[in-house]
């Protein structure tokens, strides 16, 4: 039962943590560019995986190579998750 709170923490702080560096992403394109269209799109996002999704459209249809992302540090912060793990 212990493994399974730690896995959920880690799985939920690791998702988190890509939506928070997809939209970043996205906000930096947005501003490259001036595109208040992408730049709202992007602050609708509430999963990671639109987040990616959003995020693989517009480079594509941009033609611009989807940046690789990071997510570490999931044991930092002050977050129930982050104290779990």
């Amino acid at each position: 039962e212990e493994v399974e709170q730690l896995k959920e923490a880690v799985v939920t702080r690791f998702k988190e943590d890509k939506l928070s560096a997809y939209i970043q992403k996205m906000r930096l394109f947005a501003d490259d560019d001036d595109d208040k269209e992408l730049r709202e799109a992007s602050m609708r996002c509430t999963t990671e995986e639109e987040a990616r999704i959003l995020l693989k459209t517009w480079c594509e249809d941009n033609d611009v190579v989807v940046p690789f992302l990071q997510a570490f540090n999931v044991h930092r912060g002050s977050s129930r998750d982050a104290k779990t793990i």
